[in-house]
């Protein structure tokens, strides 16, 4: 008869070995679509328009034709647009950032609390502005505060509210703050979202514990839950600081009826107009690059802050 063993074969190791490294493989042929997209639509985009922020390339010569540093000394030295656009950029950032996180930290400590009911309603209702694109929202605004026409002024006025239309637009802190707001109305309910999450991964325990020792609900909040809550209240900050950097689709559609005191020019904004209007596509490279360049260089140094405030 054959003697029945437990000892392992020779063979059992390399087949274990070469079962886990064919689920490697698998692995990576489920992400390299993303991979191959990532590279085409933006590493390559990136190197290239490097390339081209050296240029003086007007998008239709083929050949480029090399200025050096010429468009970057232009961008420092002779474009007092572009500081004010990059002014307006974080002052429109400012507006809505802080109103932002403010309202959605605290429903998102409302919507934590097991006894509101509807919670996942009112998250719904939050969130559907920001699943409508952002043209669409500032052309509806545009109609809403259009000074002779627009619905708002028509209420004000037969309301006896105001003696004459408001121009919304046409005034650099109203159109800011029309900006700001509709900035805030599109992302705030994702911000609620996200940290709701975060206040909802707050183990229990340790809540019940701070209120067995007598903490009271301020104390909860400050000691507790904000603590706890950094992770998430650090990325949900950071990433509206990226996007906020990169305003473009809703002070471009509301510009459209002229802003001349360039209250609410944006640096992309900036970059698109030298880019496609100017036909100067090596100068609005330069601005892409040096917009870069400050995002990077301000999330850095706020994750600096953040690091720092939780090492003390």
């Amino acid at each position: 008869m054959r003697k029945i063993t437990d000892e392992p074969r020779l063979g059992d190791g390399l087949g274990k070995k070469r079962n886990k490294i064919n689920r490697e493989i698998y692995g990576l042929y489920f992400i390299l679509p993303f991979l191959v997209a990532l590279l085409l639509f933006r590493f390559i985009p990136m190197v290239y328009t490097a390339v081209l922020s050296f240029t003086n390339w007007d998008g239709f010569a083929r050949e480029l034709t090399f200025v050096g540093f010429d468009n970057y000394q232009r961008l420092l030295t002779d474009d007092p647009l572009f500081f004010r656009s990059l002014f307006n950029t974080f002052i429109l950032w400012f507006m809505h950032v802080f109103p932002r996180m403010a309202i959605a930290l605290l429903c998102a400590v409302l919507f934590a609390q097991s006894r509101i009911r509807g919670r996942q309603f009112f998250q719904a209702v939050f969130y559907f502005p920001n699943l409508v694109t952002a043209s669409s929202i500032a052309v509806l605004a545009l109609l809403i505060l259009n000074r002779q026409v627009g619905f708002l002024n028509q209420v004000l006025v037969a309301a006896n509210l105001v003696y004459e239309p408001i121009n919304w637009l046409g005034v650099p802190n109203n159109a800011r703050g029309v900006v700001a707001f509709l900035i805030w109305w599109m992302w705030f309910g994702h911000s609620t979202i996200l940290l709701t999450s975060g206040v909802l991964s707050i183990p229990r325990d340790v809540v019940e514990s701070s209120m067995v020792d007598g903490a009271n609900a301020w104390q909860r909040f400050w000691l507790i839950t904000m603590p706890l809550l950094r992770p998430t209240f650090a990325f949900v900050f950071t990433t509206s600081l990226i996007g906020g950097l990169q305003n473009f689709d809703i002070p471009h559609v509301l510009d459209h009826l002229g802003d001349p005191n360039r209250s609410i020019l944006t640096t992309v904004m900036h970059m698109f107009n030298m880019a496609f209007h100017a036909r100067q596509f090596g100068y609005g490279s330069a601005i892409a690059i040096a917009l870069f360049v400050v995002i990077l260089v301000v999330s850095t140094v706020l994750f600096k802050f953040i690091n720092r405030r939780e090492e003390v």
